[in-house]
C-alpha cells in the first residue's frame, strides 16, 4: 500500500508555523521507517520562494513533490496519479473536496488522523509490551541448562 499525503495538510493538521517544517519531514521519516511504511508526499510550491525550498529532500520512507507553480496540492494529486495505478495509493488529507473527488475516482482514502494513528501504531505497541520479570528469565536459564545437561550426560 501507498500513501499519498495531502503535505501541507498534514503538517498544519500538527503544527502552526513552517519554522518546524524540515524536523516535521525528518520526524514523519523516523515514523513510517519504524513502520515499514512509505508515503508519497505533495506540498503546494507557493509557500515557498523559488530559492527557498526545503533542503530535505532525500528522506528513506518519503517522496516529496512539490505541485507546479500555477497549479494546488490539491488538484496535483490526481493529475500525478493519472501515470500511476491508482487502485495501489490511499489519499490521506482532511480537505473535503480532495476525498469526495478520490471516492468518485474509486480511490481509498484516509483521514490524516487516522494515517498518524497507522504510523504510531507499532511504537504504540511497543510501548505495551512487557519486560521479562527476573524470575522468569532465571526459570527459562534452569529449563535449558537442564534440557542440555540431559542431552549430554
Amino acid at each position: 500500500m501507498c500513501y499519498l499525503i495531502d503535505g501541507y495538510n498534514l503538517f498544519f493538521h500538527l503544527y502552526d508555523s513552517m519554522e518546524r517544517f524540515e524536523s516535521f519531514l525528518l520526524e514523519i521519516d523516523l515514523m513510517l521507517k519504524q513502520n515499514s511504511i512509505r508515503a508519497t508526499f505533495i506540498f503546494d510550491r507557493k509557500e515557498f520562494p523559488q530559492n527557498d525550498l526545503p533542503r530535505v529532500r532525500e528522506l528513506e520512507h518519503i517522496e516529496i513533490i512539490f505541485a507546479p507553480f500555477d497549479t494546488c496540492a490539491d488538484r496535483f494529486i490526481f493529475e500525478w496519479l493519472r501515470n500511476k495505478k491508482p487502485e495501489q495509493y490511499t489519499i490521506c488529507s482532511n480537505d473535503r473536496w480532495v476525498i469526495q473527488e478520490a471516492q468518485r475516482k474509486y480511490i481509498k482514502t484516509l483521514s490524516i488522523s487516522r494515517f498518524l494513528l497507522i504510523c504510531t501504531k507499532k511504537s504504540k505497541d511497543s510501548l505495551h509490551e512487557k519486560p521479562a520479570i527476573e524470575r522468569d528469565i532465571h526459570r527459562y536459564l534452569n529449563i535449558f541448562k537442564a534440557s542440555d545437561d540431559t542431552e549430554n550426560p
